[in-house]
């Protein structure tokens, strides 16, 4: 099966030495405090046009940073304890 898809070794320990501390405190540390704000906010999404909705939950899940942004960090200011 022919593909284009090239892995790159060297991109992919650049990203893991910091994406999975970016998870950890984007996603998961926060997890208690977003389920009660979803459980407020649902009745009043359901108000909300299905396009805004849409646009909310994009803003909410959208990456802290660029992908530039995050090699850029762990190639710098990351490696400074």
């Amino acid at each position: 099966m022919r593909s284009d898809f090239v892995y790159s070794n060297d991109l992919s320990s650049r990203r893991r030495a910091i994406l999975s501390v970016f998870i950890a405190a984007w996603m998961i540390d926060t997890h208690d405090l977003l389920v009660p704000l979803e459980s407020a906010s649902f009745p009043a999404a359901l108000k909300l046009s299905e396009a805004r909705q849409q646009a909310l939950l994009a803003q909410l899940v959208a990456p802290p940073c660029t992908e530039a942004e995050l090699l850029q960090l762990a190639d710098t200011s990351w490696k400074d304890p």
